[in-house]
Formats: structure tokens, sequence, C-alpha cells
């Protein structure tokens, strides 16, 4: 991440301080702190991607969150990062992701699958059973999520073509119903049904809500 050609890490905490974190590697097995990109969020962060999301030739992370979210930091090329990371909704808590091209244009895109929480009492249930794919531009920028009912709980995923047709398919490992369950794309980023669609953020007298919609399920998740 800062052009030494050794590989780094980013760290992510989902207790305690809540933080992401940049690890430098010292080319030993070792590695020394760099940047704090967050801490001491309300929210837990889960997984990470590390890739060139804007195509300028430099890493980018994106974190997921607990509040159904990924935030992407831009990279500088060394080792730093943007403090005032774009914000991106999923449709579900997203633990698992995933990075492909999954529409043919040419731009990585982001696939993230949902896991079932038990909410504390300000907030609504998640559907916990969703996988999301948000397209990406090139620039930096994500599609609103298009989202895809799996089964419950997929903490993992990967992709791959699994029926040969050139397409990048996702496959999720569904912890609370022992299943795994393989989504086959139509080629233009596509995934079958049922599916619906995240819808965005508003405000309610000092309350952030985030709405979801689809074919099986309504509800609104608020965030104080």
């Amino acid at each position: 991440m800062n052009g030494d050609r050794i590989l780094d890490l980013v760290a992510t905490s989902a207790f305690d301080s809540f933080s992401i974190q940049v690890q430098l590697g010292n080319g030993d097995g070792t590695f020394s702190p760099g940047q704090v990109l967050a801490e001491n969020f309300l929210n837990q962060n889960l997984s990470t991607a590390l890739f060139d999301a804007d195509e300028d030739g430099k890493t980018d992370v994106l974190v997921t969150d607990s509040f159904g979210a990924f935030w992407f930091y831009h990279g500088y090329g060394d080792g730093t990062f943007s403090t005032n990371p774009n914000v991106f909704g999923t449709g579900d808590v997203p633990y698992g992701i995933g990075v492909a091209d999954v529409n043919g244009d040419g731009h990585l895109d982001v696939i993230t699958s949902g896991v079932y929480v038990d909410p504390p009492a300000p907030y609504g249930a998640p559907a916990g059973n969703l996988m999301s794919i948000l397209l990406g531009d090139g620039n930096g920028n994500f599609s609103p999520a298009k989202v895809y009912r799996g089964d419950l709980s997929a903490f993992s995923l990967a992709v791959a073509d699994f029926n040969g047709d050139g397409h990048s398919d996702v496959v999720t490992a569904n912890q609370d119903s022992d299943s795994a369950i393989i989504f086959l794309n139509d080629g233009k980023g596509g995934f079958g049904d049922p599916q619906g669609e995240y819808i965005g953020l508003y405000r309610i007298s000092g309350i952030w809500a985030c709405q979801f919609t689809n074919l099986w399920i309504d509800f609104c998740r608020c965030e104080w």
C-alpha cells in the first residue's frame, strides 16, 4: 500500500475500540503500526477488501460494518488514506465480501453476504440472508445495492465461474442453515430471483433510518 513492494495489512476490530488500522510490512514477517483510519465508532467493523476502486493505480480500502454499510477509503499510494470516506449501503449486515467485475464493464464491483444478528432495542431486525451486488464505476463510486435472497447468516462467500460461461458467479456459506448457495450470473450482473434493492438513507426528527424493500421483506432499521 505504500509502494515499497512489501505486502501490508489492514486490521479491523469488531469490539473494544472498533478501530481500523493500517499495518505496514517490514519485509521480515513483522509489521509496524500505520495510520488509524477510524476508531471509537458505534458500529462494528466486520470485513475488509483491498483493491484499486478508483483506478488510479493505488490501493484503496473498503470496510463493511454492522450498520449495513461499507466505507470507501481512498488510498494515496504512500500507506495513508483519506480521512473522509464515502459510505454505501448494502441492504443487510455485510460479513462476507468479495470483489469481481460481475457485469463485464471493466470495473470491479463489490459483493457482500449478510448475517443475522439479534439487534438491540433501538434497531429493527436485518434480513440476515441477503447477497448484495454494488456495481463500481471505476471512480470509487458504487451503485445502490441489488439484493438477492439466499440462506441465513452467510459468513463467507467466494467468487468463481461455476458453470463455465465466462461470468463470475457467487457461492455463500450459510452458518445458521448449514448450507451453501450458488448464485449464477446472467452476464449482466444479475443473479436471478427473488431479488430487491437497497433504497437509501433518510432522516426523521434526528433519527437516521435505513429502509430496505424487496419482493419478500419490507422493514425499516433505525440508526440513532
